[in-house]
């Protein structure tokens, strides 16, 4: 069996390089859904029949479902935009290394050599030895003085110091910028999303609920926590929040959801179906205080004019079976 190839960069990416790579494709894709919120505006001007050359809007019905779907877009864009803000901060945060050090300069030239001193004069010679007896040597005379050392010669002067290389390449010209993306809800940096990708089975009781636990893909920021149980999210800045839910069974059920603030269901965030449905979803802004909690809650719905039932439903597992967003728009209040 034969192994898979992969091509080869060449010349091959630096780690400073590789950072660029990334933070260059966050770019990208920050204008890819530039792109598609510009297309979901022109679609509703085309519904309401305020683009130019359209003689007649849409019916309520069609305006009802593009409607829709322009929110079913706005809600994964959302996420997706959580996702790039994870990805940038930490490109953002990896640490530099510096490049190597340059050659040493060359060595200075050497100094002239002092000039030699004067040698020193002789000593006076010995008075010669008595005359021994035939055939004897007499006695060798005393050395003379030695002469005193010449001067020192002068110091010659120093060589020419030699800068090292600059450690650094020179820096590249600022790219283009960007075009200016369509204005968003305005959040702030206070922001959270937590999903269950796992695609666990639930028992939702006939006359309660069941909250879901979101232990996966969270991004939260320092004033949004969780419990250990991943199934309560506490914020700890008082505004005005934008909270978002959606749940993806694998199959139609008759069953509902809600949020639970401070563990009190809030009815006006609840999604209860007229008909077994295996996905639904809904948006909510509201006004917390700091310490409150929220909940994800599974509930049963039932039909018109019969008692609710107990039932066993599962999340799906292939992708996001449920996930929560809590993004605060405005502090204070």
């Amino acid at each position: 069996m034969s192994m898979p190839t992969f091509p080869k960069n060449d010349p091959p990416l630096s780690r400073e390089g590789s950072l660029n790579e990334i933070i260059a494709s966050i770019a990208a894709e920050e204008l890819s859904l530039s792109h598609i919120l510009n297309a979901e505006g022109e679609k509703l001007q085309y519904v309401l029949g305020t683009l130019p050359g359209l003689d007649e809007a849409a019916s309520q019905d069609e305006v009802l479902r593009i409607n829709q779907s322009v929110k079913d877009t706005l809600s994964g864009i959302i996420e997706q935009q959580m996702m790039l803000s994870s990805k940038l901060a930490a490109a953002l945060k990896a640490p530099t290394i510096p490049g190597p050090a340059g050659p040493d300069g060359p060595a200075g030239p050497t100094g002239p050599d002092g000039a030699a001193g004067a040698a020193g004069a002789d000593g006076p010679a010995g008075p010669d030895g008595a005359a021994g007896a035939t055939g004897a040597d007499g006695p060798t005379g005393p050395a003379g003085a030695t002469g005193a050392a010449g001067p020192t010669g002068a110091t010659g002067p120093r060589g020419a110091t030699i800068e090292k290389g600059d450690l650094f390449g020179a820096t590249g010209p600022t790219g283009a910028i960007g075009p200016t993306g369509v204005t968003g809800p305005n959040p702030t940096a206070t922001a959270a999303f937590a999903a269950n990708t796992q695609g666990p089975d639930f028992n939702v009781p006939a006359y309660s609920g069941v909250v879901i636990p979101l232990p996966d893909a969270q991004v939260m920021s320092a004033d949004i926590t969780a419990n250990p149980e991943n199934t309560m999210f506490q914020v700890n800045k008082k505004g005005v929040y934008l909270l978002s839910y959606r749940v993806n069974l694998t199959k139609p059920a008759q069953v509902g959801a809600k949020l639970l603030i401070d563990g009190m269901a809030r009815y006006t965030t609840m999604v209860i179906p007229a008909a077994p449905t295996a996905s639904f979803e809904n948006q909510y802004v509201y006004l917390m205080n700091a310490g409150q909690t929220l909940q994800l809650q599974l509930c049963a719905a039932p039909l018109p004019g019969l008692s609710p039932k107990a039932q066993t439903v599962t999340l799906a597992g292939s992708g996001t079976g449920a996930s929560l967003s809590i993004i605060l728009l405005k502090e204070g209040y």
